[in-house]
């Protein structure tokens, strides 16, 4: 016996005519009727006394309403509980920062869409590049920011984001503390205090970014993350080379930080899964595309036409990425095809995308 004999139970029980309760169920009265007769024969006794005159409840009717009207109630409260239970689940983001992104567009992104979609809530954690994927692949967090190089493989989109500046950090005393800029030959020749190969692509961005074709890294020690390495380098260790996103939160005592010749930097970018249908991930993607302006030309050319006053009514400023953070368009197709209309931004070329697996 399924619930909703019982809904009709109920009307039949509340109007006591067959024909008010058939029309406030929206259905005939026959049918009504039918079903009545079919509830009657599984419990194996009448519910209703019937005549051309009158429909009375029957004595195991009268005792079987009260518990009909619980039961009919609780499956309603089932039923919004259900559906709470799945707007909860696509209102609800689980995002990864990457460890060395400390205070840069990555915070300003994320500040900002809280900002724009309190009805969102964002779970965010934090770890190193080559940890956020696996989580990312493993469904663990929707999205992740990460530093290419990365291996999308087949499951995986890529948006990105930034290029952050490189600083190499020097020890008490060093001579090139005293320089505006450091050269790199000066720096290939320096030792090095660097985090572990495995921790993910930062390591490959950012020797790439610094250390001439042909010469390696002289790595004399290791460190979990940037606060140990600017540690190491303030006891007179070695150097170390990190994000200036990355120091903003960090100040150590006798570490010099000074800019690189030619202000070299390294990519951030967001991954997920591409068979991820949550709405807040589209809402995320969508707004990060809008805010960094990294679409095709036919997503810009679809932003730039006449839009309705209500579209226009909220900008803020992502002050440290330093670009506007543009209102997402509502509504289900806008969101779908502003995630559709994603494009590799000039921030990283076709070989970061593809390079195996480095932070």
């Amino acid at each position: 016996m399924d619930i909703r004999a019982f809904t009709y139970f109920i009307a039949v029980a509340d109007e006591l005519h067959f024909g008010r309760a058939a029309k406030k169920l929206h259905i005939s009265q026959p049918g009504l009727s039918q079903a009545i007769k079919g509830m009657e024969r599984e419990i194996g006794a009448p519910l209703f006394h019937r005549s051309r005159q009158l429909v009375a409840l029957t004595a195991i009717g009268e005792e079987l309403l009260p518990e009909a009207r619980r039961l009919v109630a609780h499956a309603e409260e089932v039923n919004d509980f259900a559906h709470d239970m799945v707007h909860r689940h696509h209102a609800t983001l689980l995002l990864a920062h990457t460890a060395s992104a400390g205070l840069g567009p990555a915070h300003e992104l994320t500040a900002a869409f809280r900002s724009l979609r309190p009805h969102i809530t964002v779970r965010s954690s934090a770890g190193f590049s080559s940890f956020n994927l696996e989580r990312v692949r493993t469904r663990r967090v929707d999205v992740a920011f990460v530093r290419p190089p990365v291996d999308l493989g087949q499951d995986l989109g890529l948006l990105g984001v930034a290029r952050e500046e490189v600083l190499v950090a020097l020890p008490p005393g060093h001579p090139m503390a005293g320089r505006h800029t450091v050269r790199f030959a000066d720096v290939a020749a320096e030792p090095l205090v660097y985090f572990s190969r495995e921790s993910g692509g930062l390591w490959e961005s950012i020797i790439e970014a610094v250390y001439p074709a042909g010469l390696s890294p002289q790595i004399v020690r290791e460190e979990p993350d940037e606060a140990h390495m600017l540690m190491a380098v303030a006891q007179g260790h070695g150097m170390t080379l990190v994000t200036r996103e990355a120091v903003a939160l960090l100040d150590v005592p006798g570490v010099t930080l000074r800019p690189l010749e030619g202000a070299p930097t390294v990519p951030l970018a967001l991954v997920w899964r591409k068979d991820n249908t949550k709405s807040a991930l589209a809402d995320f993607l969508s707004f990060v595309a809008d805010a960094t302006d990294q679409r095709s030309p036919s997503a810009r050319r679809e932003q730039r036409a006449p839009a309705a006053p209500a579209r226009r009514r909220h900008t803020t400023q992502a002050v440290r990425a330093g670009v506007a953070v543009a209102p997402v368009p509502s509504g289900p197709d806008a969101r779908i095809s502003r995630v559709q209309h994603l494009a590799l931004p000039p921030a990283l070329s076709s070989s970061e995308r593809s390079i195996p697996i480095g932070l």
